[in-house]
């Protein structure tokens, strides 16, 4: 089993970023059109900017959350 401390830090970061996204994108609870209406900086890539900063702030991904 790999450490807390290893797993915040560097490549595990990006590991764990990219399961949450696979997860996340190919859930039916993440609407992208939704997303980005409702967040300005969303950008080009809603599901990058919802793993990266509107799951930490507890930002809705979906109408019906």
């Amino acid at each position: 089993m790999i450490p807390a401390s290893v797993r915040q830090t560097g490549p595990w970061r990006a590991i764990a970023r990219w399961r949450r996204r696979r997860l996340i994108g190919s859930s039916e609870w993440f609407d992208a059109d939704y997303y980005r209406s409702n967040v300005a900086e969303a950008g080009d890539d809603p599901l990058d900017h919802y793993v990266r900063v509107g799951e930490p702030a507890g930002l809705d991904p979906h109408p019906e959350f």
